[in-house]
């Protein structure tokens, strides 16, 4: 992606975990005011995990600053990894709950937003892992 562009739109629905490459995104989430940063995310960081897991929109837009290249990986391609390596569920895992960790700073930095059912991701994630790992 060029400057600007979009890798995900706040309330779009999931698709793919996104693993970024090169460059830097900026993460935003939308308030009365206007767009409100909450995360740059670097080379090696990732998006979308918790989303593609439970199945709900994106909480946030993630937009390149820079020239920005991210490895797209859907359903069928983690189910594919996890097959032939088992061990990557426990790594799909520590990327939901580091996001879910994120969410949780920025929920307690801004004290009007809540987060509903915060610990109902690892259930759902291990559901997901399951399913991913029967297809």
């Amino acid at each position: 992606l060029q400057p600007g562009q979009t890798l995900i739109q706040e309330g779009g629905m999931p698709e793919a975990l996104f693993v970024i490459a090169s460059g830097t995104a900026e993460i935003t989430i939308k308030e009365p005011d206007g767009p409100r940063i909450v995360h740059r995310l670097s080379p090696g960081e990732s998006l979308g995990a918790i989303g593609l897991i439970t199945g709900s929109p994106y909480g946030a837009t993630a937009t390149a600053l820079t020239p920005l290249k991210a490895y797209r990986l859907d359903k069928n391609a983690i189910a594919a990894a996890i097959k032939v390596q088992p061990a990557l569920a426990n790594g799909l895992e520590a990327l939901a709950q580091r996001g879910q960790a994120a969410l949780r700073r920025d929920a307690a930095a801004h004290e009007t937003e809540t987060q509903k059912h915060p610990d109902m991701l690892l259930s759902k994630l291990r559901d997901f892992v399951r399913l991913l790992k029967s297809t």
